[in-house]
């Protein structure tokens, strides 16, 4: 069962999670590449709402590099952190998805 599951997980990682995020950098910076064009310069990514937003994004690629260097620690029997972690950490991805969203349907910013 155990063997089942990392193949699943290595298969999921491989032709859907990794292409995923590879496509989603692609269609990222030509969105940004564009809106540059449509906003007439590149001051809108200094707003505090597309930080917010770009932060966001370096965190969860970083956050997904994490975990599939844990994958392989579990899939080599080399874990070191806890359950009590992995449930922890398990709302970080949610928190970031949902601050991003706010900031970049509101765009706020400070002072205004």
């Amino acid at each position: 069962m155990d063997l089942t599951f990392q193949t699943m997980e290595v298969k999921l990682l491989r032709i859907i999670i990794n292409p995923a995020m590879g496509l989603t950098w692609i269609f990222g910076i030509l969105l940004i590449l564009s809106d540059s064009v449509l906003r007439g310069g590149w001051g809108y990514l200094a707003q505090p709402w597309m930080v917010t937003k770009l932060i966001g994004v370096l965190f969860l690629s970083g956050w997904h590099g994490f975990l599939s260097k844990a994958r392989r620690q579990f899939a080599d029997g080399t874990n070191t952190r806890s359950e009590k972690f992995w449930r922890m950490t398990n709302e970080l991805p949610f928190l970031a998805a949902v601050i991003m969203v706010l900031s970049v349907t509101t765009e706020w910013t400070f002072g205004h």
